[in-house]
């Protein structure tokens, strides 16, 4: 007894195709995982879980039988996310990971984490059992920018309730929250910690911008206030 499939890794919710390789035979039995399947020279099975499933063949005339064995894997098809913590984004978990950004693929970028270099739309796509890949929702990130050659990162934003202001040093700033006309509507003076947090309080959904000034320069981020 043989028989050929269509595939021996799959996806959840994929179908393989299995046909006896065999002539003189006179009655199949198809099982799967030591169950009674199907008794045709051939059938396809869609397979609903992830796992190992062993497919065997019993094929039988009037004079002899055999069995064949074939092992098919199934992997599920990843639910895929990230956080984002700084400037560093966490993928979901997975086997294989590509990071992109506005969709296309960034040179290299093939951890779970990775360094965002530049404001943009990020995304990645996480793969499971080398064959099985979806791509997260993507997700515009800013606040990436520079004040005299000093990193100001602002996460998580779009922010929902809070979100924070990281700095390298603690040197003094002044910090004003302006709205889409311009308007002033926060202002923190006299800041020299190295994280603040800005909570949104009675802040209306909409785009903001934060100026950020020391004694020598000044620098300004957008800032995504949603739901």
């Amino acid at each position: 007894a043989g028989f050929e499939s269509s595939a021996i890794e799959i996806c959840v919710g994929e179908t393989v195709e299995f046909s006896s390789s065999y002539e003189l035979v006179e009655s199949y039995q198809w099982n799967v995982n030591s169950v009674n399947d199907n008794t045709e020279h051939s059938f396809s099975k869609t397979f609903e879980a992830a796992g190992e499933y062993t497919i065997e063949l019993e094929a039988e005339n009037s004079l002899c039988n055999a069995n064949s064995l074939q092992v098919i894997s199934v992997y599920e098809i990843p639910t895929v996310d990230f956080t984002q913590e700084g400037d560093i984004l966490t993928s979901s978990e997975g086997d294989l990971y590509q990071w992109l950004l506005y969709g296309e693929e960034i040179e290299g970028a093939m951890a779970q984490e990775h360094s965002v270099t530049e404001d943009g739309t990020y995304s990645v796509e996480v793969t499971n059992g080398g064959i099985c890949t979806a791509e997260s929702e993507g997700i515009m990130i800013v606040g990436i920018s520079e004040l005299e050659s000093e990193t100001i990162l602002l996460y998580p934003n779009p922010m929902i309730d809070r979100a924070y202001l990281e700095f390298e040093d603690s040197s003094t700033r002044t910090i004003r929250l302006l709205d889409v006309m311009g308007r002033e509507v926060r202002i923190w003076e006299n800041v020299n910690s190295q994280k603040i947090e800005i909570r949104r309080e009675d802040l209306s959904i909409g785009n903001y911008t934060l100026v950020i000034s020391d004694k020598n320069n000044s620098t300004s981020i957008k800032i995504i206030i949603s739901q």
